[in-house]
């Protein structure tokens, strides 16, 4: 009934480990939070930008109002009722990484600005992927915030694990994710966000206020929770960028991709 080890170290690292157990079944942590569960959308392939926006929704995301549009018109109307300055992108579900096929143009502020966009977007899209774009998504601008990225993949031997990262150049450059099993509660999301080495700048620095990190747990933690219902259903989501705004103002999700499982899917 006792642990033997032929030298020091693996047994040190066990006792470390066995500690690191009991310090987790001690812990008191709130439940996950309940989520209304929505239906997945019936897809072959990736959810549009589009529906997989309104699908985080339905499980109480915080996610952009967005517009979709088939004409200049109607994407001057759009701005006009979100407000300007507004975001043009293409709403093709084809296209996964719209800034390289340069379906994104920011910081529209006039009818002008946006017709110009609209006409040269669809021009350049349809060289590059060699199909003719028909429908566009308006957004407003949004920049007062920190981008962060928010994901779930199925692992073979955990099952959905919500993944947390600072997104831009950080997850690209330097890898800074944590990653955890679904489901968990707000303290387990709290301290999955205290984990990443660039913390301190959601803390705030050079004169930058501190970011809403509660609203960025509560994100995690209902994502964490729709991961965990969807269980085989789903191959990923991939929440990029999560924009985490200053204290008090909430986060919002800009962008998503979601993957179904092809054999899973429902409606």
């Amino acid at each position: 009934g006792y642990l033997a080890y032929e030298e020091p170290v693996n047994a040190v690292r066990a006792v470390a480990a066995l500690a690191g157990f009991r310090r987790h079944f001690d812990r008191q942590d709130a439940p996950p939070p309940g989520i209304d569960l929505p239906r997945l959308p019936r897809s072959d392939g990736p959810l549009s930008e589009f529906d997989a926006l309104h699908f985080l929704k339905a499980a109480g995301l915080p996610v952009i109002e967005e517009r979709l549009v088939d004409s200049p018109a109607q994407a001057h109307e759009a701005a006009q009722a979100l407000g300007f300055p507004v975001v043009l992108k293409v709403a093709d579900p084809g296209v996964l990484h719209k800034t390289e096929v340069g379906g994104v143009a920011l910081g529209l502020a006039s009818r002008e600005a946006l017709a110009a966009a609209y006409a040269a977007m669809a021009e350049r899209v349809a060289a590059r992927t060699g199909r003719k774009v028909e429908r566009f998504i308006v957004a407003p601008m949004i920049a007062d915030g920190v981008e962060c990225v928010l994901g779930v993949h199925r692992d073979a031997a955990f099952g959905p694990c919500v993944m947390f990262g600072l997104g831009g150049i950080f997850v690209e450059a330097l890898g800074d994710v944590v990653f955890r099993a679904a489901p968990f509660g707000l303290d387990e999301a709290h301290r999955m966000i205290r984990e990443v080495r660039a913390l301190r700048i959601l803390e705030g620095v050079r004169g930058r206020p501190p970011a809403d990190i509660d609203a960025l747990a509560l994100a995690l933690a209902r994502l964490s929770v729709l991961a965990a219902s969807l269980g085989d259903a789903i191959e990923s989501i991939d929440v990029n960028p999560f924009l985490v705004r200053p204290k008090g103002q909430g986060a919002v999700a800009l962008d998503a991709l979601v993957i179904p499982v092809k054999k899973a899917n429902s409606e």
